[in-house]
């Protein structure tokens, strides 16, 4: 059996399936009969259905890969790859050291935001497969952050814990964006630098931004709602999950930003600045 710090995350072992497996229940939890928002299960049963999942999930990037493939041959697989033999080899090196920073950032801001107890081995390992996930399935990280999801729960994190940091750590990490394209946008349309552009281009995107942080930041306001009953239907029981998580993530965030954490600012602003980096230099490829 391995160990687990005190929000139930396994530190130590090869393997992140192995420690799954492997995790040793707290006498506490074991007497309740609970580990995090699920009962104790048979660990057998569980390999067998992981085994399963994993199957499907191989057979899935096998269709995602042939079907890439496929545009790839239809669309001129050959006029692409000249394009690609065309690139300057420098500009290319560089763009790898930069995707490189922007994987390491993601690291980085993870383990604070997820559990404080999380190790960088621990953060390298679940960040990167998030990362992997998000570039076979874009879905502007959301694949990656229900992998990640899945990878805690079954680690021992309570469900409720897991649904409201993975929207403090999507709206944190998105935040970036939305926090740039204002200001950037607003320094563009007064004046101060770059070209002169109309400001449908600058103003016009920093406003909405700006709406949408403020919007975000006004969600906490809302309140969770009234809890579901096991009475109500399937539907009204996940809508009051997902409003709950929401409410309750966004407050979270906000606490995160206020508390200062230095890797969450570094992490956060790294993985958009070193992102856009990468674009800067494969145009120039």
């Amino acid at each position: 059996a391995k160990t687990v710090d005190p929000a139930g995350i396994l530190l130590e072992g090869d393997n992140i399936f192995d420690q799954i497996d492997d995790i040793k229940i707290p006498e506490d939890v074991a007497r309740s009969g609970r580990v995090g928002a699920g009962a104790v299960h048979d660990h057998g049963a569980e390999r067998a259905r992981d085994r399963h999942l994993l199957g499907r999930a191989g057979a899935m990037v096998g269709a995602l890969g042939t079907a890439q493939h496929a545009d790839l041959r239809e669309n001129g697989e050959q006029r692409r790859g000249d394009r690609l033999a065309g690139a300057r080899s420098e500009w290319l090196a560089l763009a790898t050291l930069l995707e490189g920073a922007s994987f390491a950032s993601y690291v980085v801001m993870f383990g604070p935001i997820f559990c404080t107890g999380l190790g960088w081995r621990r953060s390298w390992q679940i960040g990167g497969a998030e990362l992997a996930m998000g570039s076979l399935v874009p879905a502007s990280g959301a694949g990656g952050l229900a992998l990640g999801a899945w990878i805690l729960h079954r680690g021992g994190m309570d469900g409720v814990r897991i649904a409201r940091r993975s929207v403090a750590f999507f709206l944190i990490k998105s935040g970036v964006n939305f926090l740039a394209v204002a200001v950037i946008g607003a320094v563009m349309a007064i004046g101060l630098v770059g070209p002169e552009l109309s400001l449908w281009l600058t103003a016009v995107p920093a406003a909405v931004a700006a709406l949408a942080i403020g919007a975000v930041a006004a969600l906490p306001r809302l309140g969770p709602g009234r809890p579901a009953g096991p009475e109500d239907s399937r539907l009204r029981r996940g809508v009051s999950a997902a409003r709950r998580a929401v409410i309750t993530g966004s407050a979270e965030a906000a606490q995160i930003l206020r508390s200062g954490n230095r890797r969450v600012l570094a992490g956060a602003l790294g993985y958009w600045a070193f992102d856009n980096a990468v674009l800067w230099a494969t145009f120039h490829a």
